[in-house]
């Protein structure tokens, strides 16, 4: 079932198997699902409406990406957090999670560390 309201669409750093499971779940929701990825053909581009072929941290295919998209995200840690940001502040399109969660979960040490300074 499909909703009445216009698609959303949402640009995914990364097209591998998260992306596609995340493209499969999106389309009865009515959300378009948009991939960057540097394999031609990647997993996830039998389901999503397109693909920008470009490498994780390449600006261009990010910044196409967010000219395609409502809010950008990433399915894969390789993507880099200071190009999402530059690119989300030139467009104006939001990442979700934010770019210094994704520098979080880059760093091992970090992120192990993380839930002790919580608690």
């Amino acid at each position: 079932m499909r909703h009445s309201t216009p698609a959303a669409t949402v640009g995914v750093v990364g097209g591998g198997q998260l992306g596609r499971m995340l493209g499969e779940a999106a389309g009865p929701l009515g959300v378009e699902v948009v991939v960057s990825d540097p394999t031609p053909d990647c997993p996830a581009a039998p389901v999503v409406r397109d693909q920008v072929v470009g490498d994780f941290d390449d600006r261009a295919a990010v910044r196409e990406l967010a000219e395609r998209a409502d809010v950008l995200t990433f399915e894969i840690e390789l993507a880099d957090p200071d190009e999402m940001a530059a690119v989300s502040e030139a467009t104006g399109t939001p990442v979700h999670p934010d770019p210094d969660t994704l520098r979080t979960i880059q760093d091992k040490l970090v992120q192990n560390r993380l839930p002790r300074r919580r608690h």
